[in-house]
């Protein structure tokens, strides 16, 4: 890519990775790379949960059914459930209690880096 900006006189720009790196005649490799990783680490920042707690994903069985819930408790994802429920009208009241509850997978952020486990479900949430 230096060499094309070198031969066209014009910059180029490269999006990788979701980061969008903009390169000139005078750019060197290093300067590029590391202008990439200062991207990549705001993009991770900005994907890390906002307070600092673990999204976890729940099955929630009823007797309307099942579902899964993305949240940070299991007191969030019931509480959650039965508000949707509730606004949508589904179902007579008395079935969207919360009977069972189960924890599936955890996405886990330290130092704004999504940190991986090979003994629990790991989860990733991709969010516009």
């Amino acid at each position: 890519m230096i060499k094309k900006a070198n031969e066209t006189k014009e910059d180029v720009f490269v999006r990788w990775n979701c980061a969008t790196i903009r390169v000139e005649s005078t750019s060197t490799v290093e300067g590029l790379m590391e202008e990439y990783r200062e991207q990549r680490m705001a993009i991770d920042k900005m994907n890390a949960p906002k307070d600092g707690r673990d999204k976890h994903l729940y099955r929630i069985t009823n007797k309307l059914g099942t579902f899964y819930v993305v949240s940070r408790s299991f007191d969030e994802a019931a509480g959650e459930m039965k508000k949707r429920l509730d606004k949508a009208n589904y179902g007579f009241s008395s079935y969207r209690t919360v009977p069972s509850i189960d924890h599936l997978a955890v996405q886990h952020f330290y130092d704004d880096k999504q940190l991986f486990s090979d003994n629990d479900a790991n989860l990733i949430i991709v969010e516009d």
